[in-house]
């Protein structure tokens, strides 16, 4: 695959990030969440989610710049860009920078993620809140993804983690060929970005879902049941 075809493509990955993690609604009141942990505060998981996209779109916009760059090298603006990020990392290759299957497929891992996303927000509507809350008129959406599985929301953020997972580890990614991983402050800040506040995203969510379908369970009864028999798997159809 063409090295600059990947530009494009570095930015609708982020943009893709922004979909997983932008609240489609204001936070909900206190009087409104039923479960209470520091995880769940509106303002922890806004100022987490943002710091995951934020990282997401300076490493897009860094490896853009870096593949044009290298691409168009007589261009003054790529003089200042190679200058630049040779200060920040001495030891990168950014040459080598490319796409391939496993950064492709991470990219398609992280798009699915954010359409289930979108389609999770359009069918619950006011009633999708990133903390786990239940609203006076709260209503039991049965339809779009949830004909298919209980919690698809949170599929969409697994399936975006892994996808990155693919994107960042795979030959010719920005970690990999920038020179990121050569130095020693760089390498520290970027694994807690990681850690701290990516791949454990999944891990806080997932141990929701019983807390959340008995809340519905004791708000809609029957309704909730007959829902859960017919969509009786979580997180993958015929699967779990």
């Amino acid at each position: 695959m063409s090295t600059l075809a990947k530009v494009p493509i570095l930015f609708l990955y982020s943009y893709f990030w922004r979909i997983v993690f932008t609240p489609p609604q204001p936070p909900a009141p206190k009087e409104e969440r039923y479960k209470s942990s520091s995880l769940d505060k509106p303002e922890s998981i806004n100022w987490r989610m943002k710091i995951v996209y934020l990282g997401i779109d300076v490493m897009s916009t860094l490896e853009a710049a870096s593949i044009i760059a290298t691409t168009y090298p007589s261009l003054p603006i790529s003089q200042f860009i190679t200058k630049f990020l040779h200060r920040l990392f001495p030891a990168g290759h950014p040459e080598q920078l490319s796409l391939n299957w496993y950064s492709f497929v991470g990219f398609i891992l992280v798009a699915t993620g954010a359409l289930i996303r979108f389609l999770s927000y359009r069918a619950l509507g006011q009633f999708f809140r990133f903390e786990p809350s239940m609203q006076k008129n709260h209503q039991l959406i049965t339809t779009g993804p949830y004909s298919l599985v209980r919690h698809p929301g949170y599929t969409g953020v697994a399936l975006a983690v892994l996808g990155w997972l693919l994107w960042a580890g795979a030959p010719g990614s920005w970690p990999r060929e920038s020179g990121l991983l050569k130095n020693i402050t760089a390498t520290i800040v970027f694994a807690v970005w990681a850690v701290r506040f990516n791949i454990i995203i999944p891990f806080i969510l997932i141990p929701r879902i019983p807390i959340e379908d008995s809340e519905l369970q004791k708000r809609f009864g029957e309704e909730w049941d007959g829902w859960a028999n017919r969509v009786p798997y979580v997180l993958i159809p015929g699967v779990y």
